[in-house]
């Protein structure tokens, strides 16, 4: 009597809002690891040229306050270096964990959605940290940018009453405007847990243990 061979196994079909949020979890990691990077090779290098913003500027009293207002800048990063450079070194570190986990979870890869899920929630955490403890360097860089932004304004051509009225309300809504990034980017990372740990998504991961 022949015996029939066992029927194959079905192919895993990955969720469409898994695989969108491999694909977050990736931006993740990329813009983590670029953001700690920069601010890691300001304080280990002397490769670093900040004075390049101030070089863009034409005019002499633009470039004599976009001076000023890079050295507060430059002094703000000096002076929180003992909070920056750790949060800096978890940002890159998380990052390229994150990348690399998510590009085994896209393949598959069994324990990348379990560490996917830790990875993200620290990130979070960190990105929630870093926020509260480095006001300093974000308001001197938020001035450094005004000061520049007004300088290329004034350059174009553009009314000067326009300029200024443009920058006071910049300057008002740029704090609700930096609490509302980081009050997204906690929900979009809330939103890929969700996803992670769906029924469908640890199915996809681990069938065996679903079935």
């Amino acid at each position: 009597m022949s015996s029939s061979p066992p029927p194959a196994p079905s192919p895993r079909t990955r969720p469409w809002f898994l695989l969108l949020a491999l694909v977050m979890s990736s931006l993740f990691g990329a813009t983590s690891f670029v953001d700690g990077w920069s601010i890691i090779s300001y304080y280990r290098t002397s490769d670093v040229d900040m004075s390049a913003v101030v070089r863009g500027v034409d005019d002499d009293g633009d470039r004599a306050r976009a001076q000023v207002a890079l050295e507060r800048y430059v002094e703000a990063l000096d002076h929180d270096k003992s909070r920056m450079f750790p949060l800096a070194a978890a940002e890159l570190l998380l990052g390229l964990a994150l990348f690399t986990m998510s590009a085994g979870a896209m393949g598959g890869r069994p324990g990348a959605r379990a560490a996917l899920v830790q990875l993200i929630g620290v990130q979070a955490v960190v990105v929630i940290i870093m926020f509260g403890l480095t006001a300093r360097v974000r308001v001197a860089n938020r001035d450094l940018g005004s000061v520049v932004g007004a300088a290329q304004l004034r350059k174009s051509g553009s009314d000067p009453k326009v300029i200024e009225e443009s920058l006071a309300i910049s300057r008002k809504l740029a704090p609700g405007v930096e609490i509302g990034y980081v009050t997204l980017r906690s929900l979009a990372a809330g939103l890929v847990l969700v996803a992670l740990t769906r029924r469908r998504s640890r199915a996809y991961f681990e069938p065996s243990a679903e079935a």
